[in-house]
């Protein structure tokens, strides 16, 4: 069984271009944003593993789909925490597993471009609480530590970065996917 991977982030941390690299690989099965749009839409579609997406509508769903889709293929999803995924907390088995990673934005640059967006945004909105608690409920499976990733080094060198993230979860550092992050980088 290949491994399924977590990029757990606040909004506005640069994730989305994160994630574009990643997809850039060409080696991985990419989910963006799952639990997030499971609570705001009541499905997700995913991909099937097959060329094609297959809808879930529940968090257990998304969890049993995503270790069908490891069988063969690692998974990497990452998600925003602008809501609070109870079930996570409720279901916290579902998740052992996976491989954490984290990334953060300093919140000044981060605040003012959601502020930007959106002049009613809320600080439980923003994300940062509930990423740490993600965090402290990860680090709670006594597995080895979470890789947190900081958005203004990624900007500044984002080979090092991304070198060491590959090392951390187990995967090939690939040169070419770093071309995608040269051009969307800081985008998001």
């Amino acid at each position: 069984m290949s491994k399924i991977i977590a990029m757990w982030a606040h909004q506005r941390a640069m994730s989305t271009a994160f994630l574009r690299m990643v997809i850039e690989r060409g080696d991985v099965t990419v989910i963006h944003e799952p639990l997030v749009t499971l609570v705001d839409e009541g499905r997700v579609s995913v991909p099937d593993g097959h060329g094609d997406t297959v809808e879930v509508d529940s968090e257990a769903a998304l969890f049993r789909h995503m270790r069908d889709l490891a069988r063969t293929r690692t998974v990497f999803f990452k998600d925003t925490v602008e809501h609070r995924c109870g079930y996570l907390f409720a279901h916290p088995e579902e998740i052992a597993d996976f491989e954490h990673t984290f990334i953060v934005r300093d919140p000044h640059r981060t605040i003012a471009s959601l502020y930007h967006m959106k002049p009613t945004i809320t600080c439980p909105e923003v994300g940062y609480e509930h990423l740490f608690e993600i965090f402290e409920l990860v680090r709670g499976f006594g597995r080895r530590q979470s890789v947190v990733i900081h958005a203004e080094r990624l900007l500044s060198n984002p080979r090092e970065v991304v070198v060491r993230w590959c090392e951390q979860v187990g995967l090939p550092y690939l040169e070419h996917a770093l071309g995608a992050w040269r051009v969307v980088g800081g985008m998001t």
